[in-house]
């Protein structure tokens, strides 16, 4: 269970086309303050080497809550034939 975006932001537009993604994951679920996760993310190429991601992700557990949103920006540069090099931000 991971958010590819935020672990490598050259993934931003990989796909090479418009991809979403919905995660929910709670731990423990009889114990109360039990930690859980929500993920939403999104990612498309625009145009023909750049691509943009955004995510938002919400964790919880117990008494504290934290949200993040991270923005991702890539660009590919083609190598010849089948090869690519993508950088992220």
């Amino acid at each position: 269970m991971y958010n590819m975006n935020v672990i490598n932001p050259a993934y931003a537009g990989s796909k090479e086309t418009l991809s979403f993604g919905l995660l929910y994951r709670k731990q423990w679920v009889d114990l109360e303050g039990a930690p859980s996760t929500a993920t939403f993310s999104g990612h498309s190429p625009v145009g023909k080497n750049v691509g943009l991601g955004l995510s938002v992700i919400s964790d919880k557990i117990g008494p504290v809550k934290e949200n993040n949103v991270y923005a991702d920006f890539s660009y590919t540069l083609n190598l010849g034939g089948e090869h690519k090099l993508a950088l992220g931000l």
